[in-house]
């Protein structure tokens, strides 16, 4: 399925750029409707359901696998319609950085997060204040860059 033809990609796009590969939870289907129906006026097709990670002991190979993606994207392998950049627009009350890019393959949406190995080591930790802090700011606490194309996010 499209799912696993993401999961290939991004895994090898992973290993290439010198970063460890965790596929992360699958989005569950009542999240899935929720975001389809606020976001995207019902249409699920937007919707990411798969989230896995890539993770970066330093900013080297973070800086290396963004010029990877921005080969991938020329090569037309896949597409980044969407990217929330938290490195540089971290959560007010945690400081908590990572990135975020909606990737298209074969038509199939998911996310792929980027991370720096010491901060997602506190992910888990975060998690809990991360939803006091969305529930309080939404979206807004996040830099986000819909519509622009991969070129453009890259």
């Amino acid at each position: 399925n499209n799912g696993e033809r993401l999961h290939t990609v991004l895994r090898k796009f992973t290993h290439e750029s010198n970063g460890a590969y965790h596929p992360g939870p699958s989005k569950k289907k009542d999240r899935i409707l929720e975001k389809a129906n606020i976001k995207y006026n019902g249409d699920a097709s937007y919707v990411n359901v798969e989230r896995p990670s890539a993770v970066y002991t330093s900013l080297d190979d973070l800086g290396s696998a963004l010029l990877l993606l921005k080969k991938l994207v020329d090569q037309k392998d896949l597409v980044i319609p969407k990217c929330k950049d938290r490195f540089n627009a971290p959560y007010k009350y945690t400081g908590y950085r990572d990135m975020l890019l909606n990737v298209n393959v074969d038509d199939f949406v998911g996310e792929l997060q980027l991370h720096f190995q010491r901060i997602y080591d506190l992910k888990n930790l975060l998690h809990p204040v991360y939803e006091i802090e969305h529930t309080l700011d939404g979206e807004n606490c996040e830099s986000v860059h819909p519509g622009l194309k991969s070129e453009q996010v890259l």
